[in-house]
């Protein structure tokens, strides 16, 4: 082997340098090849497969029947991976769900309808507004990608799934006496590639299943791959004849929160009805309507309304809501009453109780710490809903229900399927000398049925309604409230009531107090409640028993002694305020008698200089209130404790006497 040849100090520099040169050409020849780029080292800062759903098919294309065509393409997007890549198609007959992206499907007896959730739409970003808030995790690493303001989270492994469905239409029974709903849709849902279409006749060990309850179905899961969901309408029911109209359903599956929701809590108290209408009062407004720590801001915003209410009579045997109460599609389509202001109805939120004006606070007490008797939980605003329209002497079924998520609604909105509450049902009054007042100017804590006469004052006409605190009837009662308290200040400015401490009529009570305590008392005496005269509840105290009804029919003549007598009572033949005759004349009905704490704590409250007395036990106090769950008094119906309707209502009582003596006194005897 003949030895390298010996290169001279300048020739062994040329070919350092030539070695150079030709390594830093190779590099720069390997840098800029495309062939050798490497796909991660690019990582597209958003998933694009919910876009390219959303916008290139369209949404109302998301939204169609089942029947429509389905998505022409099911291409797998991956982060970090070219588009041009061709992803899986949905196999044959197998339609593609997005996220938050409702679709509708028709079924008759006995078929099927087969929908994928695919794996690729698992990976999208998660949501950062109203319309797609931040959804729960289910376990796992995750992965941040910052994109413009927002950093965006994606999980490497499973993802919680809400796959809900409302059942919006169904057979009807062919029998006319016959309110039964036909058996219930089920859904079949597995995620294994090996069970692609599960159904009835597919292995129970791979999949699971779920069975609609009253128009609904949920189920959250964890997955990582392809969910596999079928539809299946049951087949057609032998003991009973159903008409040919189809199962309609809203399908829809979320990665976020679920789109359809359906509670068995309640959220709403009936306060009253009258033979027309019936007034309710939700719990206090949730976020993100909302704000704790200043309540009135919901107000200031003039947000509309959250709620509305379905109500259906239970007397009708057509267009029956059994087997839809918990979809708000389904109550949308059957229900016979939905709430709406073009129909009379009222759907207002109410402002938090506040106590009675008074010219100053009591020793410089602030004003949050004034006494007002009223639960610190009803200080948070909450919607009234006054449904009219409605038959006397009817039973209903009121749902309530927010549209939406209470801000916005429909395909990608989360909980863009609309919330169900728990049923109430509710009768309606049959006499209609009993009329329903709410929101007035001053007795504001007072909300239910007073005596009225539809023919002296009749209520606001539905194709152009009043409000009800500004009809002749609100304005007729709560103006006599309000000139009574007038007096009354004029005789509480002359207690000494800025002094101090050792001059006070009472060091645990306050004017701020009496005053309170005064109005409470002065508008639950004012404005009695009123209920049907056949009512047969035996707390309630019959008035105007002489006297006709409005219409000109009169009660028969009585032929028990007992009843005799009670005939010729002043308690029982006339109302407890002389006006209400004179003015009103509601003819008879029965009084549900106001609580007698309202007299004792005017009593405690105010000084005895003012003269306040109740009448003692069996010499008028148990025919002028009431006590316990039996009885009446402002605010309860904010509070909820009244449940309407004759439940847990009472009543019988004696006329009071306001007088004036000088000033202002008010004496709670019997007459």
């Amino acid at each position: 082997m003949s030895p390298f040849p010996k290169l001279s100090p300048l020739q062994s520099r040329f070919a350092a340098s030539l070695a150079a040169s030709l390594l830093l050409v190779l590099i720069y020849l390997l840098s800029t090849q495309p062939s050798f780029a490497y796909a991660a080292d690019s990582i597209p800062p958003e998933d694009h497969n919910h876009r390219r759903l959303l916008h290139s098919h369209g949404v109302d294309h998301l939204l169609g029947a089942a029947d429509e065509t389905p998505f022409d393409l099911y291409e797998a997007h991956f982060p970090g991976m070219d588009r041009g890549i061709i992803g899986r198609r949905a196999p044959e007959g197998i339609t593609a769900l997005g996220n938050n992206a409702p679709r509708l499907g028709n079924l008759d007896f006995g078929r099927i309808d087969n929908w994928v959730f695919p794996r690729e739409t698992l990976l999208e970003p998660r949501h950062q507004s109203s319309k797609a808030p931040v959804r729960r995790e289910s376990g796992g690493n995750t992965s941040q990608v910052e994109s413009g303001q927002a950093i965006i989270e994606r999980q490497d492994s499973s993802t919680s799934v809400f796959i809900t469905l409302n059942t919006c239409l169904q057979p009807s029974s062919t029998s006319s006496d016959s309110t039964s709903p036909p058996p219930p849709l089920e859904i079949f849902i597995s995620r294994t590639a090996s069970n692609p279409r599960p159904g009835p006749d597919s292995p129970a060990d791979s999949q699971e299943t779920l069975i609609a309850t009253a128009g609904y179905a949920s189920l959250e899961l964890s997955a990582s791959d392809d969910i596999f969901i079928s539809i299946s309408a049951p087949s057609a029911p032998s003991g009973e004849a159903f008409n040919d109209d189809p199962y309609n359903y809203e399908l829809a599956v979320s990665i976020d929160a679920p789109y359809h929701t359906s509670t068995e809590i309640p959220f709403m108290n009936l306060v009253d009805t009258d033979s027309g209408s019936a007034l309710f009062f939700t719990s206090p407004l949730p976020a993100p309507f909302l704000d704790p720590s200043d309540p009135q801001k919901v107000l200031d915003d003039d947000l509309p309304p959250p709620f509305t209410l379905f109500a259906h009579n239970t007397n009708s045997t057509t267009n029956s809501i059994a087997g839809l109460e918990n979809s708000y599609c389904g109550l949308k389509n059957r229900a016979q009453r939905l709430t709406s202001q073009d129909n009379g109805d009222d759907l207002s939120i109410l402002p938090p109780p506040v106590p009675p004006s008074f010219p100053s606070s009591s020793n410089g007490r602030p004003e949050k710490d004034r006494r007002d008797g009223i639960d610190p939980q009803t200080r948070q605003p909450r919607q009234q809903i006054h449904l009219r329209g409605l038959n006397a002497s009817s039973t209903y079924v009121a749902i309530l229900a927010m549209t939406g998520n209470g801000t916005d609604s429909g395909g990608g909105i989360i909980g863009g399927g609309g919330h169900i509450y728990a049923p109430l049902r509710f009768t309606t009054k049959s006499e209609s000398n009993c009329a329903i007042i709410h929101s007035l100017p001053f007795c504001s804590h007072l909300a239910h049925a007073v005596p009225s006469n539809p023919n002296l004052f009749p209520p606001p006409p539905l194709s152009a309604p009043i409000p009800t605190h500004l009809s002749p009837l609100a304005s007729f009662y709560d103006t006599r409230a309000s000139s009574l308290y007038r007096n009354f200040t004029i005789s509480l400015s002359q207690i000494a009531c800025e002094t101090s401490s050792t001059a006070q009529y009472s060091l645990a009570r306050t004017c701020t107090d009496c005053a309170l305590a005064y109005k409470n008392w002065l508008c639950a005496v004012t404005m009695p409640r009123c209920t049907d005269y056949s009512s047969p509840l035996p707390y309630l105290a019959a008035r105007n028993i002489a006297q006709p009804f409005p219409n000109g029919t009169a009660l028969p003549p009585p032929i028990s002694q007992p009843d005799r007598d009670a005939w010729s009572s002043s308690w029982a033949n006339r109302s407890r305020n002389s006006l209400i005759d004179q003015v009103v004349r509601p003819g008879p009905y029965k009084e549900v008698l106001p609580c007698r704490e309202l007299c004792h704590e005017l009593v405690r409250s105010c000084p005895a200089a003012l003269g306040f007395a109740c009448p003692a036990e069996g010499k008028g106090l148990e025919r002028s209130y009431g006590r316990g769950g039996e009885c009446s008094a402002p605010g309860e119906g904010v509070r909820g404790f009244v449940s309407g309707a004759g439940r847990r209502m009472g009543g019988g009582g004696a006329k009071v006497v306001v007088g004036t003596v000088g000033v202002v006194l008010v004496f709670l005897t019997v007459v």
